[in-house]
This record gives structure tokens, C-alpha cells and sequence, in this order.
């Protein structure tokens, strides 16, 4: 999941389900190797058909073919298009957030599964042009931990339980590379 930190209280999010499945699906396939990267044109990454298909590597080769584009031929040229196109998604998504309020951002927080994927975070931060703040954590779980917390008093509020939180977390800096 992508945040995208405004400099308000609003929190603008875009998930994307399985952004780490679809490397990890397309890392343990046992037809493919490779390691030569190369750039391809990126999938549409919220077509339906990748919400969950019996086979990620079809999903991706009858898009592409749709598209008449050839699909990759390496396990590593598929990582690369996969981990540029939902940076590329994730950069989309933040040219619409900054169209929609009008202001611009100057960094991506990104948590859960992606934030695990170097690949992907840096792919975001290249296609973003802007700073990937990656933290390993679940935004989910720890959302609700916080709010559980503000209702038992344990924490006076969001940004008193987000000052906790940010003094023991690991987090990691992608810079916009070119």
C-alpha cells in the first residue's frame, strides 16, 4: 500500500492488492529464469484480471497480447515489468491526488507488503519522482491498533500514537534515480 503524506491532516491511499504476490507468484513459477531486466510497455495494473488469476504470467502475457506487445522472456524481465508498472500505477495515482486538491507532495510512504520490495519501491520513487518512505509494517493492522489504543486511552490521540510509533520504526529512503 502507497501513502501519499499531504501536508494537512488528510491521508490519501492506494492499495494495491498483491503487489508483492505478483514478484513473489512470478519468482516461485518454476518455468521461468533469467536475470536480464529490460523496459517494457507497463500493464494496466488495475485490470480485474490480475485481482487474483490461477496464473499471473498468463494474465500478464494475454494482456500484453491484446496489446501486441511481446511479453517478456526472462523471469527477470517480468519482475521488471511488473515492479515498473505498479510504480508507475502508484505515480499515476499521485499526479490524480495532486489534481484533485491541488497541491503537490513531496514524498510516498509506503507500508505492507510492497514496502518489503526494494525493486518496487524504487521503481515508485523513479516513476514518481519523488522519495519512497518505506516502513515494515502493516498499515492495516496498526491503524486499527492505534485506534484501539486512542479508545482505551492507552494514547490521547492519532498524532501522539504516530509519534510513538515513528521512534521505533525501520525505515528505508528511495531516492528518484534519472
Amino acid at each position: 500500500m502507497a501513502t501519499l503524506a499531504p501536508p494537512n491532516p488528510l491521508l490519501f491511499l492506494r492499495t494495491v492488492l498483491g503487489a508483492v504476490g505478483w514478484v513473489e507468484r512470478m519468482m516461485l513459477s518454476p518455468s521461468h529464469s533469467g536475470s536480464r531486466p529490460v523496459m517494457w510497455a507497463e500493464p494496466a495494473v488495475n485490470d480485474p484480471a490480475f485481482g487474483n488469476p490461477p496464473s499471473m504470467k498468463a494474465a500478464l502475457d494475454a494482456q500484453l497480447h491484446r496489446r501486441r506487445i511481446a511479453p517478456p522472456k526472462t523471469l527477470a524481465e517480468y519482475t521488471r515489468l511488473v515492479c515498473d508498472s505498479l510504480g508507475k500505477g502508484h505515480a499515476n495515482a499521485l499526479a490524480a491526488f495532486e489534481r484533485m486538491t491541488g497541491r503537490k507532495f513531496k514524498r510516498i510512504l509506503m507500508v505492507g507488503g510492497g514496502s518489503r520490495n526494494r525493486l518496487l519501491c524504487q521503481a515508485t520513487a523513479d516513476a514518481s519522482g519523488l522519495p519512497v518512505v518505506s516502513f515494515k509494517l502493516e498499515g492495516t493492522a496498526v491503524g486499527s491498533i492505534a485506534r484501539q489504543l486512542i479508545a482505551l486511552g492507552a494514547v490521547k490521540d492519532l498524532p501522539s500514537f504516530r509519534h510513538h510509533l515513528a521512534a521505533t520504526l525501520d525505515q528505508k529512503i528511495y531516492a528518484p534515480r534519472g
